[in-house]
């Protein structure tokens, strides 16, 4: 594998938190390559992984404190995010990696998703808390397809540096190549209504975004890549939905990813609410909502 490079446009302009940011990824990256190595995987990985716990648990203190020091109105909902990924998601991954006797698949698994979470944690959460973004601070559209639309090119460019061309706003789940999908159900508001958002990303964005995270060229979609994008891809949705007054009152059920079939007969069963065709100038991507 090539020499992996810190991506810096995760930079958030706070030195301590970037430093700490660029100190995590580099573990990951580490593991990643040291993954590639057959023997004493199970060694290797295992020493690798305690030693990324410690360091996110002294990252997370120190964020935390730093949160503190600026008064950052979602303290609460930030910690719970750190909280959640010690106490849930790298225990239920340990104990996946340990009863598959740390095979390819599980490690690729524990690695996606801890690059995913890492990732949209610092885009989407950290810059969130950096910049003390609040919900009121965007002034949008009260046309709410056009609202959407701009946020969507807005966040996509501040992440990706994506310049995002919109081929349709009436997507109704055409084929635009090889995809991968991403469905996120939303439980009930106020209203009893529910909500299911797709995130579908052409198979070359797909390689193009986690690239961007790993940076390092990645050409093919494994356990790894489908779950940096089914971790990223929460993040994305609520970024978007900090900036849509409609969404506030539903809260995120469940994350998993489609089949082409699924998701054609999802298409089959009804128009969507709302769906966005986008050419990034890396591949295609649609936001599909029901």
């Amino acid at each position: 594998m090539n020499e992996i490079k810190y991506n810096e446009r995760l930079n958030l302009g706070v030195e301590m938190l970037d430093k700490a940011h660029e100190k995590l990824f580099s573990i990951i990256r580490k593991l990643v390559a040291l993954n590639e190595e057959a023997a004493n995987k199970k060694y290797i990985s295992n020493e690798g992984i305690k030693y990324l716990e410690n360091y996110t648990e002294r990252h997370f203190t120190e964020e935390e404190a730093y949160m503190k020091s600026i008064n950052y109105v979602g303290f609460k909902k930030h910690k719970q995010l750190h909280d959640d990924l010690k106490e849930l998601t790298l225990p239920a991954l340990k104990k996946d990696l340990e009863e598959s006797e740390y095979s390819e698949e599980s490690v690729q698994r524990f690695l996606g998703i801890c690059l995913g979470w890492l990732t949209g944690h610092i885009m989407v959460e950290d810059r969130i808390m950096s910049e003390q973004i609040k919900d009121d601070d965007y002034e949008y559209s009260q046309d709410t397809i056009i609202a959407m639309e701009t946020v969507i090119k807005g966040i996509m460019k501040d992440i990706f540096n994506l310049e995002l061309q919109t081929v349709s706003k009436n997507y109704l789940g055409e084929d635009f190549g090889k995809r991968v999908y991403c469905r996120l159900t939303y439980g009930a508001n106020n209203s009893g209504e529910k909500m299911q958002v797709y995130c579908i990303y052409e198979e070359a964005l797909v390689f193009h975004i986690v690239s961007e995270m790993l940076g390092v060229s990645v050409q093919k979609i494994d356990k790894m890549s489908t779950n940096a994008i089914k971790q990223f891809s929460p993040h994305l949705v609520h970024y978007i939905g900090i900036y849509l007054q409609d969404w506030k009152e539903n809260k995120l059920e469940k994350v998993n990813m489609l089949t082409n079939l699924q998701f054609k007969n999802i298409v089959e069963d009804g128009k969507p609410k709302y769906g966005f065709l986008f050419n990034t100038g890396k591949g295609y991507f649609a936001f599909y909502i029901k």
